[in-house]
């Protein structure tokens, strides 16, 4: 009969821990509004929360015309998170303690040997922010690729040699010995802007990123869908034919999508309309900022319709509301260029503008989300790192795993 009580018991604590980390510091009156329990009850939840050393005193607050108040707030020491990001150059990592607040930040280049070349580098942040691997309760790694779930293997990433062709989660687990959760990194940053970015308000979107790889978040009903093998995403291999009116030598009929959208491709269609190709993303940044020049808006057009022919399977499969445009040409593109994806997306699909999903770049400031800091599930802001950032997105969901794992069960001590 005693399993009522805690069970109950449970349920207030892990309330009153998320009202908390809300409000950065609390009153025991704001809480007692906030849960709907009495004033005594309220007492005996803080006073329990403090003797399981989840809460402490965090000073008064004083300025009524009343007593000072005492306020409260998450011991942030109770346990740690860390998000790691790794591309073919380096791994970056960010650890954070419970309350969203960055207690280390390093980056380090990238190693043959997958899961050492992670510890290493949560080992190091840890000595920076002097606390043991053992506090960090859960960690998320992002990576360039799709993580099948049945096998473990990391697929569509054959810039990441030393990470493919065995099981990465097996290998992982035994290497680090703490709670691991590998994702994609265009879905982490997806994971970024969902939380307090550009589609903070999105039932469903896409995130695409343009770069040196080509790939996509789908995101439905708040949810990244991954697919049956973790693949959903990976439209660099989507067969797309070349709509750009200048010739460049690519495959009219359908080539694979991400050869459309390389950066050497990009570069030979500025070319083609006398245009500047070394650097293909500053030529794309003075295309966007000066459209109207000889060449610019040509250019322009042609990058976009080329994007809008890929993303209308996207528009037309799944109907989303947004299609965000990331990665090193997204942002160089800005305004200009996803106001062209999106008039373009309305003729290639012979449909209205108006019932296209609407188009924005990353890095440009919109009405409906002003708040571009990342914040995670449930609580306070990341600090540190933008929002459409995979390593902002691995701390993030890193963060929301260790609180669960840290409060699922309260001031009630198991064992």
């Amino acid at each position: 009969m005693s399993t009522g009580p805690s069970k109950l018991r449970i349920i207030n604590d892990r309330a009153a821990l998320s009202h908390i980390l809300r409000a950065g510091e609390i009153s025991r009156a704001e809480l007692e509004d906030l849960t709907g329990l009495s004033k005594p009850a309220t007492a005996d939840l803080l006073s329990r929360l403090e003797s399981a050393g989840l809460v402490q005193k965090q000073g008064m607050r004083s300025g009524g015309p009343g007593p000072k108040a005492q306020l409260w707030g998450v011991r942030p020491e109770v346990g740690f998170a860390a998000g790691v990001n790794v591309t073919p150059a380096n791994i970056d990592v960010q650890i954070t303690d419970l309350s969203g607040n960055v207690v280390s930040q390093h980056q380090f280049a990238a190693c043959a040997s997958a899961g050492s070349g992670v510890r290493r580098a949560i080992q190091a942040a840890c000595i920076t922010a002097k606390i043991s691997e053992q506090q960090i309760l859960h960690t998320v790694i992002g990576l360039p690729g799709a993580l099948d779930p049945r096998s473990g293997m990391l697929k569509f990433a054959p810039h990441m040699p030393a990470w493919s062709n065995y099981d990465l989660i097996a290998a992982l687990d035994l290497e680090l010995d703490m709670p691991v959760t590998v994702e994609n990194d265009v879905n982490l940053m997806a994971l970024a802007e969902l939380d307090g970015g550009l589609a903070a308000a999105a039932e469903n979107f896409a995130l695409v990123w343009i770069d040196t790889g080509l790939g996509a978040a789908i995101v439905i009903r708040r949810e990244l869908f991954r697919g049956f093998t973790g693949g959903a995403g990976e439209i660099d291999y989507l067969p797309v034919p070349d709509r750009a009116e200048a010739e460049t030598g690519l495959d009219r009929r359908g080539g694979k999508f991400g050869n459309l959208l390389s950066p050497q491709a990009i570069a030979a269609l500025a070319r083609a309309h006398g245009l500047p190709g070394d650097d293909p993303v500053e030529t794309l940044r003075t295309a966007a900022r000066t459209g109207s020049a000889s060449g610019h808006a040509a250019f322009l057009n042609d990058l976009a319709l080329r994007i809008a022919t890929g993303l209308s399977a996207i528009v037309t499969v799944l109907d989303p509301e947004l299609l965000l445009l990331g990665g090193a040409f997204g942002v160089a593109g800005g305004e200009p260029l996803a106001q062209l994806v999106r008039e373009n997306l309305g003729e290639v699909m012979n449909a209205p503008h108006g019932s296209t999903a609407e188009v924005l770049a990353l890095g440009v400031p919109s009405p409906t989300a002003p708040n571009r800091q990342a914040k995670p599930v449930d609580g306070a802001p990341v600090e540190g790192i933008p929002a459409g950032n995979a390593l902002a997105g691995a701390s993030s969901l890193a963060l929301k795993h260790a609180r669960e794992k840290a409060f699922e069960t309260g001031s009630v001590m198991t064992g």
